[in-house]
């Protein structure tokens, strides 16, 4: 049976699903490896029975990400050197020390075809049980966009960890603040980080970024302090997470924008040039006045993708 193709189109409202054990297992990926495999499951849908083959137009997945990922040289030779990191970087799941482990990697395959600039992503079977058909309660899910502004693959993985605990205080117990403690051995297992980050290195480089980045990029927000010690020596440190309330509400996300859009600026010239006027109907449609015509629905993605960013960059030069 021939595997069915998608095309994956990592926009930022795109949901991303993976299991709780995934969140926990034991890795380390560059930003732009993890941005690539996420966007990839982010076209998973949840009802989905099997893996589809997901191509990446290269050129697409450049412009999502120009801004936040330095694509330099060639952008076609560093998405195919992301490739060969999920295809090489095995993924560790830890049973227990009497139980056993597992050792995978994230991809069965990438094929590159170098005249139509696309590369074609073949998803390990050994993570059918973590991406597929995921039970309520038992898995992480956030839009897409949350991870695009993040430099770092260790933040990208500490915004997942506690993405995920939030998630389960806040949605399934009610309460807006959650805890999480985490050891810094253990962080140092998890993440893979080499031996010679001190805990200095790890709350300069990692924990520091995250709580900067978090708030300026993501639906939460984050701060922490040493909960155990042994002399002078951190041990664990205990992150405390919050909605992120930074963001002003129809900002927040591309959906709340477009809400916000509808019901405030109807019929008002939103963009003029080029030969054009748009507006947005009262029916909440994107529309250009001098000719009449309506966008259908992947025109109008891209122009809402377009006016959301727009009104993020302007709310942060004025902030600055």
């Amino acid at each position: 049976m021939v595997q069915q193709q998608i095309i994956v189109k990592p926009r930022p409202t795109n949901i991303v699903r993976k299991a709780d054990k995934l969140i926990k297992a034991r890795y380390s990926l560059s930003s732009l490896a993890i941005k690539v495999i996420t966007s990839v499951i982010a076209m998973i849908d949840k009802n989905d029975a099997d893996f589809k083959l997901y191509v990446i137009k290269v050129q697409d997945f450049k412009e999502l990400t120009n801004k936040n990922t330095k694509l330099g040289g060639s952008a076609y030779q560093q998405m195919i050197d992301a490739c060969n990191e999920l295809m090489n970087k095995k993924i560790e799941f830890i049973d227990g020390v009497d139980v056993g482990f597992m050792l995978t990697r994230w991809i069965a395959s990438a094929e590159y075809f170098a005249g139509a600039g696309e590369i074609e992503i073949e998803i390990s079977q050994k993570l059918r049980p973590l991406l597929l058909q995921l039970k309520e309660g038992n898995y992480l899910n956030y839009e897409l966009e949350n991870i695009l502004a993040l430099k770092s693959g260790y933040v990208i993985r500490l915004y997942e960890l506690l993405k995920h605990e939030y998630n389960k205080i806040a949605r399934y117990k009610g309460h807006t603040t959650a805890t999480y403690e985490i050891s810094i051995d253990d962080f140092r297992n998890d993440f893979k980080i080499p031996d010679s980050y001190r805990y200095d290195n790890i709350k300069t480089q990692i924990f520091n970024k995250a709580v900067k980045e978090f708030k300026e990029h993501t639906d939460i927000s984050v701060t922490y302090e040493p909960s155990r010690k042994r002399g002078k020596k951190v041990l664990s440190v205990e992150f405390t997470i919050r909605e992120n309330t930074h963001i002003e509400p129809h900002l927040k996300d591309l959906r709340s924008f477009i809400s916000y859009m509808r019901k405030h600026r109807v019929n008002e010239d939103i963009y003029k040039g080029k030969g054009m006027i748009l507006s947005i109907s009262a029916k909440g449609r994107i529309y250009d006045k001098k000719s009449s015509r309506e966008y259908n629905k992947n025109e109008s993605q891209t122009v809402w993708e377009q006016w959301y960013k727009l009104a993020l960059d302007d709310k942060n030069q004025n902030k600055d």
